[in-house]
């Protein structure tokens, strides 16, 4: 668990492995495709997944309450890729195969 100041009086936000572990799975795979077909392709997935993190924590912290960080990061991972992906339908078939 990853704990970020919330504010001075010494509140913290936490964020779950869980809420990494999720992204990271889908983005193990997007990494194996991509060094076998579409070489571009993680660094933009990775950027979209990292960024929605930081901004699911930002949120959390400006609602002074948990939200669940995985959603946003996944929905990002899936869009980025299949929007940046050179052949989309070569990507969903690795993806159910590995």
């Amino acid at each position: 668990m990853i704990l970020v100041p919330r504010d001075t009086k010494g509140n913290k936000q936490s964020l779950a492995a869980l809420d990494i572990m999720v992204p990271g799975v889908f983005l193990n795979v997007v990494l194996k495709y991509s060094s076998m077909y579409d070489t571009n392709l993680f660094a933009i997935t990775f950027a979209a997944v990292f960024a929605s993190l930081v901004f699911s924590v930002f949120f959390s912290i400006w609602r002074s309450k948990t939200t669940p960080a995985m959603v946003l990061p996944a929905i990002s991972a899936i869009i980025f890729s299949i929007g940046f992906a050179n052949h989309t339908d070569d990507l969903w078939k690795f993806m159910i195969k590995h």
